[in-house]
């Protein structure tokens, strides 16, 4: 619909530039349009609707060479082989790649907008409970999403912290110790050294006020 608005107005901005009327302009356009074999269905959509070509003013100097046919016939598999063309030429065009992401798996959403500049661009961590296409998927919170804005995360409860080691192991591996966060316990740095500055000889024989 938005491609036929942008031909309806193109079209009808260089008739109306060349002086034709609004009226005739508007029925000119439709009449191209409804004659033009689409690209998909190599059909007219006349010929579609009303199963003959339509009589444009340039058929009246040449006789039919052409019986009318059925137009209405099965192009369910031409077509569908016109559209496998068309989404491998557009896949491999845009590097298109299928989503690893199943059922159970948890993602965090990308939003599409935020409430503000420095709330957070992504949601929560959510799991997929349902596939409802090739690329897109139902959460836990009955919202749907399409694999371009879910970026696989961990599970909420899986941020453990490590088991305590025994003390047989840290003796006998000193670098294993965990990290202490006591304000007591934390390195000092020595203090900086001063720097000696020495006064230039030239200035040795004026009288600093």
């Amino acid at each position: 619909m938005e491609r036929f608005n942008k031909c309806l107005k193109e079209g009808l901005k260089t008739n109306l530039s060349e002086g034709m009327t609004f009226a005739d302009s508007v029925r000119t356009i439709l009449q191209n349009y409804r004659a033009t074999p689409h690209a998909l269905t190599q059909k007219s959509p006349s010929q579609l609707m009303l199963n003959r070509q339509m009589r444009l003013p340039l058929d009246k100097l040449k006789p039919p060479t052409t019986s009318f046919g059925n137009a209405q016939t099965d192009m369910k598999s031409e077509i569908e082989q016109r559209q496998a063309k068309i989404k491998s030429y557009t896949d491999q065009r845009r590097h298109a790649r299928s989503t690893n992401l199943n059922v159970g798996d948890w993602v965090r959403v990308k939003r599409p907008n935020c409430s503000h500049k420095l709330s957070s661009t992504f949601s929560e961590p959510h799991r997929i409970v349902m596939k409802l296409g090739k690329s897109s998927f139902r959460l836990d919170n009955g919202t749907a999403w399409s694999a371009r804005r879910c970026v696989r995360s961990h599970r909420p409860d899986s941020f453990v912290l490590p088991p305590e080691l025994p003390s047989e192991h840290l003796m006998m591996n000193p670098e294993h110790h965990p990290v202490v966060t006591n304000a007591n316990s934390l390195p000092t740095h020595e203090s900086r050294p001063v720097r000696i500055t020495v006064m230039p000889a030239y200035l040795r024989d004026y009288v600093l006020s």
